[in-house]
């Protein structure tokens, strides 16, 4: 009796362990979610107490370049709580564009290093826009949606 009771919770475990496992990684994403958001508010207010300090001090490029690598790295957390949340192509690339750039702006790298960065920037922006927008145009007229391409060149902008 027992080890009948022992095999049907076996089966009923592998009948739903990807369910099982698909919703507990789920409830880990928003636990990480929520405890970077409380880092980002955390943050902000740091970063206000940062920028009125700065405001009484005199202003030099140390300082700037500190600020300037708070700013970005807040703003890359809150893009990647975003990614979390989202769970979509365009989160991550955004994601990727913003620590790249973070890299340009901050990081004082040699000549290569940048170039490389900027061809990372530019293939994702490709990316983003032929194969992502190609890709919700496609879902929005699944769903029944209708779908306006605008582009510059057009005399009859809505």
């Amino acid at each position: 009796m027992l080890y009948k009771k022992f095999k049907q919770v076996l089966k009923y475990l592998q009948m739903h362990a990807i369910d099982l496992l698909m919703t507990g990684t789920h409830i880990i994403e928003i636990i990480i979610a929520t405890f970077l958001g409380i880092v980002v508010f955390f943050w902000s207010v740091r970063l206000l107490g940062q920028i009125t300090m700065a405001a009484n001090m005199p202003a030099t490029t140390e300082s700037f370049h500190e600020l300037l690598e708070f700013c970005f790295s807040l703003i890359i957390i809150v893009e990647f709580v975003r990614m979390l949340i989202k769970h979509s192509m365009m989160s991550v690339v955004e994601v990727l564009v913003f620590a790249i750039a973070r890299g340009l702006i901050v990081d004082h790298e040699n000549a290569v290093n940048m170039l490389i960065s900027i061809a990372c920037i530019a293939i994702l922006m490709f990316v983003r826009r032929f194969a992502l927008d190609d890709q919700i145009e496609t879902n929005l007229k699944k769903s029944g949606n209708e779908v306006k391409v605008v582009t510059a060149g057009d005399k009859n902008d809505a």
